[in-house]
């Protein structure tokens, strides 16, 4: 869930992002990073927690992404997220800050209150939070297992929600996850060259940098050498397990909604990581053209509409 430098990744599960804006919040705390806005396939009743969920998911990727902060405020303002998510705030004397305005964990109170209301737990909220607080002090993935790690708590838990708030059955959870995983994995691999110069971020595993033969330094060029070239084929490679998994949601969702948002986000999920196999992320983030996401569309809405 990360999340916001194109149109196209990464792709969240029932929800659109209105154009963000590039100014600081009111408050000075983070930067705004665009409005969640449920889609319209999804039923009315859900639009209100599904808005919640993601506009705290954005805030606290906003504040781990911040590069005006240091690590040390970007821990405090994320914690104070998550003391208000838990029902803490202000009565943990730890989780207090003076330059955090108490208006600033607002989002998190509101998201409580939802899932309180719906009987839903706030530990898929608590995992993408504790995603953002890794990233607020870590920069370099040592392996495959440790970015999929990564992934299974900062884009996962959306699909959990979803499947919970929708009444879902837990047989389609590892494919919701996996897709959320896979439209995730290609935002990083899109926007690796922009991560690693403008936050000094790596996500790519080192393992296969070293297997490669390649340098993280690489990623600042403006084309991919061979090398580099080959750690991008291993991130295709690893995109296509996580789409191989992700292949029967559209079969194991009721809902009919959900089951079209699902389809549309495999259908356009797959174009951009079939693009990013045979192109140079370096030289530009690979987008959908319109004529190819009217494809997508149509596409997802016929595996929607025929998938059960």
């Amino acid at each position: 869930m990360a999340y916001l430098n194109s149109e196209d990744a990464p792709l969240l599960l029932g929800v659109r992002i209105e154009e963000p804006a590039k100014a600081r919040g009111r408050d000075g705390t983070s930067p705004i990073h665009g409005s969640p806005v449920a889609s319209r396939l999804i039923a009315g009743r859900f639009h209100g927690p599904i808005a919640a969920f993601y506009r705290l998911a954005l805030l606290a990727h906003g504040i781990a992404g911040d590069p005006d902060l240091s690590a040390g405020s970007k821990s405090a303002r994320i914690a104070a997220l998550r003391s208000a998510l838990e029902g803490r705030g202000e009565a943990d004397p730890q989780d207090r800050s003076s330059d955090i305005p108490a208006a600033f964990s607002e989002p998190a109170r509101i998201l409580r209150r939802l899932c309180e209301e719906r009987a839903i737990p706030a530990l898929h909220a608590r995992l993408v939070l504790e995603a953002c607080q890794l990233e607020a002090v870590k920069d370099r993935y040592r392996d495959w297992s440790e970015l999929l790690s990564y992934l299974s708590f900062k884009a996962a838990p959306a699909a959990r929600f979803m499947l919970e708030l929708h009444g879902e059955a837990r047989s389609g959870l590892a494919a919701a996850e996996a897709l959320c995983m896979a439209s995730h994995m290609v935002h990083l691999l899109n926007n690796c060259r922009e991560d690693y110069l403008e936050r000094g971020r790596v996500y790519l595993p080192q393992s296969w940098f070293t297997g490669a033969n390649a340098r993280a330094r690489a990623l600042g060029e403006a084309s991919a050498a061979p090398e580099l070239r080959a750690v991008f084929d291993q991130a295709s490679a690893a995109i296509a397990g996580l789409l191989s998994t992700a292949g029967p949601v559209v079969r194991s969702i009721d809902n009919r909604g959900l089951r079209m948002e699902a389809a549309l986000m495999l259908s356009r999920t797959e174009r951009l990581a079939a693009k990013l196999a045979r192109r140079d992320p370096l030289r530009r983030p690979v987008t959908l053209s319109r004529p190819e996401r009217l494809s997508a569309g149509l596409s997802g809405a016929i595996r929607g509409i025929l998938g059960r």
